[in-house]
């Protein structure tokens, strides 16, 4: 199967994917904007309870839940302590994407993450997202 070739009823999607969340603006507890730019590596789980395959409908609910996790966490920390404390990003990102209502039978561990000072000028107004099949 090519990079591009999407999976058949016969050949189930089983590959791991990165989900790659760039220039998302929160707003920390001080009221300062900050960029947050984050790397999620989700990896099946195959056991007999998993359904076979990936599935893609559940992208857009994972970024939403992402996006929001990282908003909530940001609303409860000082700018200052978002810029140096990427950990602390990384273990709520990754402790309530357990308890979400996506991505059953799979993983998901934080790959990278980059909290930086907004850049006001930016004219990139907007977060993006990839998922990128592995």
């Amino acid at each position: 199967m090519g990079l591009f070739s999407r999976p058949t009823a016969l050949s189930p999607d089983l590959r791991d994917r990165e989900y790659v969340l760039t220039r998302c603006s929160v707003v920390a507890a001080d009221d300062v904007v900050v960029t947050v730019d984050l790397t999620l590596r989700i990896t099946l789980r195959l056991d007999e309870k998993a359904p076979v395959g990936y599935s893609t409908a559940e992208e857009p609910v994972l970024h939403a839940i992402v996006v929001l996790l990282l908003r909530q966490h940001a609303a409860t920390r000082a700018s200052s302590d978002l810029l140096v404390d990427r950990a602390g990003v990384v273990d709520a990102v990754e402790q309530n994407l357990r308890i979400a209502p996506v991505g059953a039978f799979t993983e998901q561990r934080v790959s990278a993450v980059e909290v930086r000072p907004h850049d006001g000028d930016s004219r990139a107004s907007t977060h993006e997202f990839l998922l990128v099949g592995g």
